[in-house]
This record gives C-alpha cells, structure tokens and sequence, in this order.
C-alpha cells in the first residue's frame, strides 16, 4: 500500500490526540486532495486546524501520511501526483477499522 507506514503513524498520532477521531472519520467522503474532506479535514474540520491539534506543521504532515511527500512544480508532473492522493486515501480506508 501507498504510504502505509507513514499512515499507520498518522492514525497512532491520533489515536494518542483524539482517541474518538474514528467517529468522524469517513471513509466514503475521504478526498484527501481537499483540506476538508482528508483526514484532518474530517476530523478537525479543516486540515490546517488539525495540525495545528496535533502539534505538526506541514512539512511534519507527510511523515504521518496527511499528506504527500512532495508536490511538484511541473504542471504535468502536478497532474499525475492527483492520482497518488487517491492512493494515499485508499491506504486511509484500508487501515482505519
């Protein structure tokens, strides 16, 4: 799976900051391209504001699988890693029970 040692960090830091995150968490809306129907989006409301929650910042995002590891410039380059967020997502859907 895509990223999935850095999500199953994502869902460990959570379960420490919000153990009931899971409550809000939907699998069927998850779009992890969008701040606010990815994970933190979902959970906090917004993806900035779930940083700020769980005490990371952006560039910290992507080692808990929150985000992408790195978004190129290259507009074609740019279009092609949409398709990695979905993989990221499917990764989300898969781990969390």
């Amino acid at each position: 799976m895509y990223q999935q040692e850095q999500v199953e960090r994502g869902i460990a830091l959570l379960d420490e900051k919000k153990p009931t995150w899971r409550e809000k968490f939907d699998p069927d809306a998850l779009e992890m391209s969008w701040y606010t129907t990815c994970t933190l989006g979902q959970v906090f409301g917004g993806y900035e504001d779930g940083l700020w929650v769980l005490g990371i910042t952006h560039e910290q995002a992507p080692t808990y699988g929150l985000e992408l590891p790195s978004m190129p410039s290259n507009t074609r380059e740019r279009e092609a890693a949409f398709g990695k967020y979905r993989d990221l997502g499917e990764t989300w859907k898969a781990l969390v029970v």
